[in-house]
């Protein structure tokens, strides 16, 4: 990861052989490319795969400044498993944990899910209604949505979240054109 951030931020640079050297050069390089006006963002997706020790050493590039400025944002982005490795109860990470600001993706519920198929469409220059009946986003939210037993009673739970939704509407207009049908209608989400 730190030759990706030297390279990214001073491209043609030689890394330096020791870590400690390394980790300098790429200060110095962040401390450049701010001056010359750029902002700094460490983007990981799939973070709940990253191992303890990486998440550590995370912490001293987000400690990285020019006075009393980041020289790097850095984004985390992960399935649950990184919200339990960022727990406060442990101790491993505790100084890490501390720098976060978890931010958890809630499902698509409350009328979310119309609005966010409209965007999507939207985004593709197409437009939902004469894609998607009112029928099939209907069957979706039913699709996506599990009843579980507790000793409280029936309880709903969401799983309306975007991956699942994008896979179950691809799946949906794929079948509905296998069909050769115009639109998909709630009869194909559900078939699906």
């Amino acid at each position: 990861m730190p030759k990706a951030i030297l390279e990214a931020v001073s491209p043609g640079s030689s890394p330096k052989r020791s870590p400690e050297a390394r980790f300098r050069q790429i200060h110095r390089a962040l401390q450049e490319s701010a001056k010359a006006g750029n902002k700094h963002l460490l983007l990981i997706e799939e973070a709940h795969g990253l191992p303890l020790p990486t998440l550590k050493h995370l912490k001293r590039f987000f400690e990285l400044k020019s006075g009393f400025e980041r020289l790097l944002g850095i984004v985390l982005i992960g399935q649950t498993e990184l919200a339990q490795k960022l727990s406060e109860n442990n101790p491993a990470v505790r100084e890490v944990v501390q720098r976060c600001e978890v931010v958890t993706l809630l499902p698509l519920t409350d009328g979310k899910l119309e609005g966010y198929l409209k965007h999507k469409f939207a985004r593709a220059g197409a437009d939902v209604t004469q894609i998607l009946a009112q029928s099939a986003i209907d069957a979706v939210a039913e699709r996506l949505t599990v009843k579980s037993r507790s000793s409280k009673g029936t309880e709903l739970h969401s799983l309306l979240y975007p991956l699942a939704v994008n896979n179950l509407v691809s799946a949906a207009m794929n079948q509905a054109a296998e069909l050769g049908f115009d639109t998909v209608d709630g009869d194909v989400v559900r078939g699906v």
